[in-house]
């Protein structure tokens, strides 16, 4: 569990420094691009929305697209707006031509049916086109680790199927 403080930056930007068990890390805000990691402790790479101030992304699980880089918390927004979806989880896949891929893999709702062509739909009205997932893949549930964290290396052979 991550806890934020707000303190005084330097050069008038909003620093916040992100708390864990393990580790802290000193983000500066940027208003018009989130927040940027520059004093990353224990290995963490962390992103941080300062609408929300909270942790939403770690930069290692970043995926680039044509250059372009997909912040998967950005995509699984979108997704979880669908109320047909209960969880969501985006994973960058190889690709020959643009180097990645975005991919999803959701799991429904209880009673509910998931409409993938409902949810690209979505995705392609909310989001830029590299955004937008190549497959959205149905899932029972997400692989978790004790932290309850989802193990996206565990879903990207599910991705590559």
């Amino acid at each position: 569990m991550w806890t934020c403080e707000a303190q005084p930056g330097l050069g008038g930007l909003q620093t916040y420094v992100l708390k864990s068990a393990v580790g802290f890390s000193e983000c500066h805000v940027i208003p018009e691009r989130g927040a940027i990691c520059t004093k990353l402790r224990f290995g963490s790479d962390e992103v941080l929305y300062l609408d929300e101030s909270t942790l939403v992304d770690r930069t290692k699980d970043c995926i680039i697209v044509s250059g372009f880089n997909v912040h998967p918390g950005e995509v699984e927004a979108v997704l979880l707006e669908d109320p047909t979806v209960a969880a969501a989880v985006v994973v960058g896949v190889p690709a020959p031509r643009t180097g990645e891929r975005v991919e999803a893999t959701v799991v429904p709702a209880p009673g509910a049916t998931v409409s993938v062509e409902a949810l690209l739909d979505r995705c392609r009205d909310a989001l830029a086109r590299y955004k937008v997932p190549a497959a959205i893949h149905v899932a029972d549930a997400v692989p978790r680790g004790v932290t309850g964290k989802a193990l996206r290396r565990k879903l990207r052979p599910l991705a590559d199927s």
